[in-house]
């Protein structure tokens, strides 16, 4: 799968290995460990499951995907595009 890169980064897709079993937190955690940085993440306030807040992973329909549901539930497919939203500093808050 490809996901869009956060504005700061370069302006290419980014290829990931996942599974449809992979739960969105899985994948979320994936992309914070190789691009977290770069992408202005680190030092954020951390949800539950270690993630930094102020980012969410954007499905084709335009809504934020939920970390508890998994990608098979959003019929996510092989070379699809998803989208990573990060807002910029101070406004991770919002949410997560």
């Amino acid at each position: 799968r490809a996901l869009a890169p956060a504005p700061s980064a370069a302006a290419r897709p980014l290829s990931v290995e996942a599974s449809m079993d992979d739960s969105v937190s899985d994948l979320k955690r994936q992309l914070e460990a190789a691009h977290g940085a770069a992408w202005g993440l680190e030092g954020r306030r951390r949800d539950r499951d270690g993630l930094a807040l102020g980012w969410e992973l954007v499905h084709r329909d335009g809504g934020a995907m939920s970390y508890h549901l998994f990608l098979r539930d959003y019929d996510v497919q092989h070379g699809e595009i998803l989208h990573a939203v990060v807002r910029r500093d101070g406004a991770e808050d919002a949410g997560g």
